[in-house]
């Protein structure tokens, strides 16, 4: 990656360039591990090539800390490839698109826990551009009242077309 002195800490890019055609394998078995830090900043793989390379992602993919505190949304830029790489991921990449970790422990697709803090995880975007993010949970309550008071006014203007002519 582009993490440079000793016992630095912060985010890196790791790039991966091929002399020709690149065949990037990520096997069952092999797990990867990409730290992240609250403001959109996290670990990076880069995957170019030219026409004809692939990617395949099959073995497990570790994001950072196992417990975070969310206090907005945002994004987190993963990984990378060129236009030139097709890709093929697992499916435990595109399964329950929005998540909280809390259960990820283990998983083949392991997130921070971010359960209670009102955010959970968009992994909907991984397999077409390599990002995950974190957005707001709506709000079961204020949907149910909006339902609520959208049934009511249904029934009282019902109610009042038989007692009354409507036009």
């Amino acid at each position: 990656g582009d993490v440079t002195g000793p016992g630095e800490t912060g985010k890196g890019t790791l790039n991966f360039t091929p002399a020709t055609t690149g065949i990037y394998d990520i096997q069952a078995g092999a797990e990867v591990l990409l730290d992240l830090a609250l403001g959109g900043v996290s670990d990076k793989l880069v995957f170019n090539g030219t026409a004809g390379s692939t990617l395949t992602w099959n073995g497990r993919l570790k994001v950072g800390a196992a417990v975070l505190t969310p206090v907005a949304p945002e994004m987190f830029d993963l990984l990378d490839w060129a236009a030139s790489v097709s890709t093929t991921f697992a499916a435990h990449f595109s399964t329950g698109n929005r998540r909280d970790g809390s259960a990820d422990d283990g998983s083949d697709f392991d997130l921070p826990n971010i359960s209670g803090s009102g955010f959970v995880w968009d992994i909907s975007s991984f397999t077409s551009n390599g990002s995950i993010s974190i957005v707001v949970v709506p709000e079961p309550g204020r949907s149910a009242l909006l339902c609520v008071d959208l049934f009511t006014l249904i029934i009282r203007r019902k109610r009042h077309c038989y007692l009354s002519p409507c036009h």
